[in-house]
């Protein structure tokens, strides 16, 4: 949610593990910049939980329905679902949606075959792996729950 809003992570970008110490060093207030406070009081909460432990969804989704902009409710369409291929701004004007563009240039495309290249570049396995164990993620399995 926080990258959908944002449009960026910290992390991103990064090889796996330059990423890994940006995540375990990252803090809420960090990840959470740019957005709505209930963002970051939901990360709070999550913290305390531990694996068996159910998250308070309907807590959550009242957080997130208090920071909805005036006349937007939770089940309106998102901005690129919605009809005319207008979106509103942050003053309520509506500008034209890139998506919309797209789709009637799409509408206008006359030429329908699209040629894609096949051809597979392989390299030998064992000169390009890493044999060391820190470059791979953690094997996540549920033994010893």
């Amino acid at each position: 949610m926080i990258e959908c809003l944002t449009a960026s992570l910290p992390w991103k970008g990064m090889v796996r593990k330059e990423a890994a110490k940006v995540k375990e060093n990252t803090g809420d207030i960090a990840l959470c910049k740019g957005c709505p406070p209930s963002f970051l009081e939901m990360a709070k909460t999550l913290r305390k939980l531990v694996y068996k432990d159910v998250p308070p969804y309907k807590q959550f989704m009242e957080k997130l329905k208090q920071d909805l902009p005036p006349k937007i409710k939770m089940t309106d369409p998102y901005e690129w679902n919605k009809a005319g291929g207008t979106i509103a701004d942050k003053e309520g004007e509506n500008v034209k949606s890139d998506r919309a563009e797209a789709d009637k240039d799409a509408a206008n495309d006359k030429n329908t075959v699209n040629e894609i290249d096949e051809s597979v570049v392989t390299e030998e396995r064992g000169s390009v792996a890493s044999m060391d164990t820190d470059d791979y993620a953690k094997e996540d399995t549920l033994e010893g729950i």
